[in-house]
């Protein structure tokens, strides 16, 4: 029996980045996706959730004094 040669972790990345494994996975990491509201009306909302989620919030932990 013919002993195979280990391939180097360089040797393995190249053969990986010829098949295209990691294409799918840089093409995920590299969009930048921005998170923009469908209207001005829409955007003043998420804003006022915001602003009642922190009062909320603030409220429950003067309450509970954690």
């Amino acid at each position: 029996m013919a002993k195979k040669s280990k391939k180097t972790n360089k040797e393995l990345l190249q053969e990986i980045r010829e098949e295209g494994m990691f294409k799918e996975a840089s093409d995920f990491t590299n969009k930048k996706k921005k998170y923009v509201a469908a209207s001005g009306k829409d955007q003043a909302m998420m804003y006022v959730l915001l602003l009642i989620a922190l009062l909320v919030f603030v409220f429950i932990n003067r309450i509970f004094g954690v």
